[in-house]
């Protein structure tokens, strides 16, 4: 099996935007927690994350904001955001589980 690394820009969103579809879309069952999650791809004509990139990274500027963790299926949808984990909100687990000896760098 080959596999290939694909590249897409996509618009970041507004955290209450990707909520408000989100609710629409799921009602009751929508994960999206603000205060955890980016969104993207919402207006980007169906170009979104799918199977097998959790785990993706979501880069701003040579920074990482965010990492894949689900999207709607199927993937690729019209208004269909990919969420990912806000990066921010974990800084101080990822430097407590990596005893601090990791540096922020700008890639």
């Amino acid at each position: 099996m080959k596999f290939s690394l694909v590249l897409i820009a996509l618009a970041a969103a507004a955290v209450s935007e990707c909520d408000n579809i989100l609710n629409d879309l799921l009602g009751d069952r929508n994960p999206f927690d603000v205060e955890l999650n980016v969104c993207s791809g919402i207006r980007n004509g169906g170009e979104s994350a799918c199977s097998g990139d959790s785990g993706g990274p979501l880069v701003n500027n040579g920074l990482l904001v965010g990492v894949v963790s689900w999207v709607l299926v199927p993937c690729g949808g019209h208004n269909a955001p990919t969420v990912y984990g806000k990066t921010s909100a974990f800084t101080d687990w990822i430097v407590q589980n990596t005893n601090g000896e990791v540096e922020p760098a700008i890639l």
